[in-house]
């Protein structure tokens, strides 16, 4: 594989990673527009919206690159 198609494919994937993410973080965001809150889901949005800002970071830097 070419150094610039692995590039592609890791941008693909980070980018496929965040939008996962972004997806987990809006079925969180419905439950809790319904009431649905507890320490799971409090736990579970902290450790997402971590996630989520070290891939926008990521992406951040590759455009550096």
């Amino acid at each position: 594989m070419t150094r610039n198609k692995q590039r592609t494919t890791a941008k693909y994937n980070t980018l496929k990673k965040l939008n996962d993410t972004q997806k987990k973080l809006n079925t969180i965001i419905t439950a809790l527009e319904n009431g649905i809150y507890n320490d799971t889901t409090q736990s579970c949005m902290l450790e997402l919206e971590s996630i989520k800002a070290d891939l926008s970071a990521k992406i951040e830097i590759d455009k550096l690159k």
